[in-house]
């Protein structure tokens, strides 16, 4: 019981100490995993996977800024997510929910990308 918060308190830790990019590649990450479990699940978990992505989006909804000029693009990006997740659990379709784990995976490139150029902008300092 003890070792269950210790480990609670340490996950909890992690994310608040976490860099934003690192967070949101780890969202996004979860995100693929609940569409690749989709295509596994029965109609009852399909929805609750569904569910959990969307929660996902919502978080990362909620850390964009958008005070910066890229951050509309990025919230519709979200949304868009967000509404194709909304679609499969109504529609209960495989092949979008292959789409939507191919969409989920390049906006992770691209992160990825991202996070390799500000360490690269960082070492020259």
């Amino acid at each position: 019981m003890q070792f269950e918060k210790v480990a609670q308190h340490y996950q909890q830790m992690d994310l608040a100490t976490m860099p934003v990019i690192d967070y949101t590649l780890r969202l996004l990450a979860q995100c693929v995993k609940y569409t690749q479990l989709y295509r596994e699940a029965d109609g009852v978990e399909r929805k609750k996977l569904c569910r959990k992505a969307q929660n996902r989006l919502f978080e990362l909804m909620a850390v964009v800024d958008h005070d910066q000029p890229e951050s509309k693009r990025l919230f519709q990006s979200y949304v868009y997510l967000n509404q194709q997740f909304v679609m499969l659990s109504l529609k209960r379709d495989i092949a979008r929910s292959e789409a939507v784990e191919i969409a989920i995976n390049e906006m992770i490139e691209a992160w990825l990308t991202v996070k390799k150029k500000r360490k690269i902008a960082t070492d020259c300092i």
